[in-house]
Parts: C-alpha cells; structure tokens; sequence
C-alpha cells in the first residue's frame, strides 16, 4: 500500500520542481561544498533544500509545491514538542522507537546537537506515546524493540542530570509488553561513567543474561586526543574534565564487558585541526580495547550544513596521513578479531535459518584471510589499494 500511497505525490514533486528536485536530506548530497549552515544555496539540479525536522512543515510544503506555489529555496523546519512526535503505524525497521531527541553536549559536527544549542530545548515522548509504538511493533509482527534517542540516559534529562526514575520506569513498561529483546540505540559514554548503576538496574529490568544474551548501542569515542575534543566537543566528557576523557573510555568498555553489553563505536577522522599526534592518541585508545568485544567504526569527518563545521572541508582519502591508515587498520583487525563472538550474540535477533548462519561463518573465515593483507598494509601506514 505503501509504495503505490507514495509514488503519485513523488512523481507530482518531481514534475513540480521545474526540472530539478526538492531534497530534504542535505546528506544525501554531501554538503561538502556548502560554505556555511548560515549562507546555503541549493547545488545545481536542486531547487529546494529542507533542514532540520519534518512534522511542523514539510508537509504544506510538498503540498505547496505540487499545487504550483512558490516556496523558499532553503526551509529549516521548526522543532515539535515531544507529545508531537508521530506515532508509528506498523513495524519499524529493527523495531526501533523514538523516545526522544537532541543532545545538549553541543559537538561542533552534530546537527542534532547543534538544533538542541540553538532552542536550548530537549524534546522526551510521553512513556504513554512510547508504549503504543511498542505495541504497534509487536503486534505488526516485530519481536525486537529498539529505543532511539542521542543518548539514552538523556530521557527526562534535567540539569541536575539524567532522570533515573524516568529511565527505569520506561524500561519495565518496555519489558511489559515481552519483546524478546530490548535495546538502545545510542549512550553518552560520560552519561554511563557518571551513572554505572543505572546501567546495571537497565541491565537487571531488561534480563541480560536471562532473557537476553546482551544488549547494545552506538556509542561516540570520536577521538582519544584531548586536545580535539577541546577545539569541537568541549562537553563530550562532562560532568567530568576533557584529560579524563581515554580513561573514561576505558571504565565504560569494562562495565559494559562485566553487564555484557556490546558497544559499537564511532570514530571521527579528519577533524579540522586535527594532526598526526591526534591521530596516534586515538590509536592508542583504541589499542587500550582491544580485549573488549564491540564494534570500531572509523568514520571520515563530513560536514553537515546545519553544524557548527558547516562551512569546513570534508577529509577524503587524499587528506589521510599515514598515521590515519594505521588507525583504520587496527580497527579492522578489532573488528576481524570479534566477528565470531558478534555473530553468535546477534544469532538471537536473527531469523535466518541454519544454512545462513552456516554461511555468515564461512564468511566470517573467509574475510579473516582476505582482509589479512590489507590490514598488515594499513598498520605499516599504507593505503589498502
């Protein structure tokens, strides 16, 4: 139903916008070349830009240009409250259910953040509200529930911190209704070293290792240097000191290793600003880890035009020192080096038969001795090809 709803109103847009294309996700384009969030133009081929959120006025909007009317070249669509969050009308992919948005941390790269500056507001969905998404996944035939914010221990923030009674009372709704699993989707790791017993209550509601192996979420290391998260994520690591930051990575990789959670980590290369010995501390972060099962995931830096770097240079493969290609290299051999032990963990939100997992572990063999060579290439700080 679904696709036929959607093809008519989209071929109206396409036929509507005079031989260009309205976008509503400047990354879809790579805002590369935008020279800052303040002065946008749309880039040949594009008549309309959309930023920011959709629910107050995309849709007039798209209503607008089908009908024929002349609309701004670039909109920033208004931040709703939280009670004006959609509801979700069927199964989410992964089960996943917004609980709130913004981050108050501010990083210089992050729109999310960057919108929660500017409004000085966070935005929480009523438990009431998250429950019916919950329930409208599972009865849609989802198993699996997933819930979304920035960070999860921002849900009911205040400025004294993270509302523990809010959090917790969200989890045992959540657990009411008998997913087979529960997790979230992205954790402050300052957030988890601030409150390490509020991780094991959320680990002790949801049933970890009882009702389920583990649970997971996307966490932000970005980078190991303090002096880069001084010059664009000067909150990362508060209430603590930005010198504390590595150490405050590696007391969160233990904890998660003791509740059997597993981290899947961001890393930023390419910050401006950022020099080889940035690049080595990071390094060395990483290298501090690699007894913790997780996921690393090194990230080239790419400006978002709504940001703070807005205006900034993307890094690309050129710009990449041979310390960068070290990194990566190591975090390809983290990643090798956990496969297995990911893939058995994961089995329990997978629903492919036994030949597919036969498969993924011939797979998994199989990029052991193929990325073998890259690897080794990568850590004498050579590009892989």
């Amino acid at each position: 139903m679904t696709i036929p709803w959607a093809r008519s109103p989209c071929g109206r847009l396409r036929r509507s916008s005079a031989g260009g294309r309205p976008s509503t996700d400047p990354s879809s384009w790579s805002c590369s070349h935008i020279p800052s969030s303040r002065s946008i133009s749309p880039p040949v081929g594009v008549d309309v830009i959309y930023l920011g959120e959709a629910e107050s006025d995309f849709p007039d909007i798209c209503r607008k240009i089908i009908s024929g009317e002349s609309v701004p070249p670039v909109i920033r669509g208004r931040a709703v409250p939280g009670e004006d969050i959609p509801a979700c009308r069927g199964a989410t992919i992964g089960g996943i259910v917004e609980i709130g948005r913004g981050c108050w941390r501010g990083c210089a790269f992050c729109s999310p953040a960057n919108r929660v500056m500017a409004n000085r507001v966070m935005r929480h969905r009523p438990v009431d509200d998250i429950i019916k998404d919950v329930q409208a996944n599972l009865e849609a035939g989802q198993k699996d529930i997933i819930l979304h914010s920035e960070d999860f221990f921002s849900y009911g923030y205040r400025s004294a911190g993270p509302d523990q009674r809010m959090i917790l009372d969200l989890v045992r709704a959540v657990k009411r209704q008998r997913p087979k699993t529960i997790d979230v989707s992205h954790l402050s790791l300052a957030s988890v070293y601030q409150n390490q017993n509020l991780l094991r209550q959320v680990s002790e509601i949801v049933g970890v290792g009882s009702d389920q192996n583990h649970m997971s979420a996307w966490i932000g290391i970005e980078s190991g240097s303090c002096r880069i998260l001084r010059m664009h994520m000067p909150n990362k690591a508060r209430p603590a000191e930005i010198e504390d930051w590595p150490e405050i990575v590696r007391e969160c990789y233990s904890l998660f290793a003791e509740e059997s959670w597993l981290p899947v980590a961001s890393l930023v290369l390419g910050l401006p600003g950022e020099r080889a010995e940035d690049v080595i501390k990071t390094t060395e972060l990483v290298d501090s880890l690699m007894d913790y099962t997780g996921l690393m995931l090194p990230l080239f830096f790419t400006t978002i035009a709504d940001t703070k770097l807005g205006g900034s240079k993307g890094f690309s493969r050129q710009d990449a020192l041979p310390e960068h290609w070290q990194l990566v290299g190591l975090c390809l051999e983290y990643n090798l080096r956990h496969l297995k032990k990911l893939h058995r963990f994961y089995q329990e939100r997978m629903t492919a038969g036994f030949g597919v997992h036969l498969a993924l572990r011939g797979i998994n063999l199989l990029a052991d001795i193929m990325l073998s060579k890259y690897i080794k290439r990568m850590k004498r700080g050579e590009p892989p090809n």
